[in-house]
């Protein structure tokens, strides 16, 4: 047999060279190109963010503006008297309008008030989006509210109560008694915690509207109705009546832009002048409304 020769190869086998492990060493690092690029975009992102908070608060002059213009665009609502109605011709009467037109005629330095038919649902956003310059239209006053928008002092304090069947014994310590309010207003977490802190049972229950609420209470689905006041006596009947339990209070306030502080100031100003001259009284016993026990601010 043959034997195959192995070829051998010309070619040598280099030894592999040994690896050199590099050591990661913080110091190094630390005093490296990258650690200071990283420092130098962190201070540009927090000088951006910085500038931008400043000039998103920057205040805005627009009285002049207003007045340049010679009409002040109020919000007050259409048809909820005594507050305020709206007519066809763009005249308005309640106790909102008459106060928003004393507001008015000071900001604007004549009679140029137009008054804008708003409703409670969408009065902020016309307000957000320029529709109106400020608003009369019984705005509640809440942290978030204030949070984004200039808020006055109050000029109305609104009792939240209870409305039922005159034939109804209301019983708040039973779980099955039902309570309708409306959902996405300040009442349900009001009612909700006036429940709580009494260790009342009673069920809170969604109602849509208005309307539909009296409708639940006339029907038997609910046994009462949680609204303002204001509110419950436009909706009272015969066979209805208003119970004499407090559940809490819904303070009024003017509201406008948030950044136009000279429209705020001048909103305060004249409420404060209407309230040290004694012009706001008559305007209350006018509507068969009481005085807030809140001080104008100064």
């Amino acid at each position: 047999m043959r034997r195959r020769r192995r070829r051998l190869s010309s070619a040598r086998h280099e030894a592999p060279k040994p690896r050199v492990r590099r050591h990661w060493s913080f110091e190094k690092f630390w005093h490296g190109p990258l650690p200071k690029v990283i420092l130098i975009g962190v201070a540009i992102i927090c000088l951006l963010v910085v500038f931008f908070r400043m000039s998103g608060n920057a205040s805005i002059n627009v009285v002049p503006t207003i007045q340049e213009r010679g009409t002040v665009l109020v919000g007050v609502l259409r048809d909820e008297m005594p507050f305020s109605k709206v007519e066809d011709n763009g005249s308005a009467t309640g106790f909102e309008a008459e106060l928003a037109s004393q507001i008015g005629q000071q900001v604007v330095n004549g009679p140029g008030v137009v008054y804008v038919p708003v409703t409670v649902k969408n009065a902020l956003a016309l307000l957000a989006n320029k529709d109106v310059d400020f608003l009369v239209s019984r705005v509640g006053v809440t942290a978030s509210l204030q949070d984004s928008y200039s808020v006055s002092s109050v000029y109305y304090q609104d009792p939240v109560m209870l409305m039922t069947k005159s034939s109804t014994r209301l019983d708040l310590s039973s779980a099955e008694t039902k309570i309708g309010v409306i959902p996405n207003s300040t009442l349900k977490p009001m009612l909700t915690d006036y429940l709580t802190t009494m260790a009342y049972p009673a069920l809170v229950v969604d109602v849509s509207s208005y309307p539909d609420a009296t409708e639940a209470l006339k029907n038997g689905k609910i046994d009462a109705f949680c609204a303002e006041q204001s509110v419950l006596t436009r909706y009272l009947t015969e066979g209805t009546l208003i119970q004499n339990i407090k559940i809490g209070q819904v303070d009024y306030a003017v509201a406008s832009r948030k950044r136009e502080r000279d429209l705020a100031t001048l909103i305060e100003q004249a409420l404060a002048q209407m309230h040290d001259s004694g012009a706001l009284a008559p305007l209350y016993q006018k509507y068969n409304l009481s005085m807030p026990v809140t001080e104008a601010k100064n």
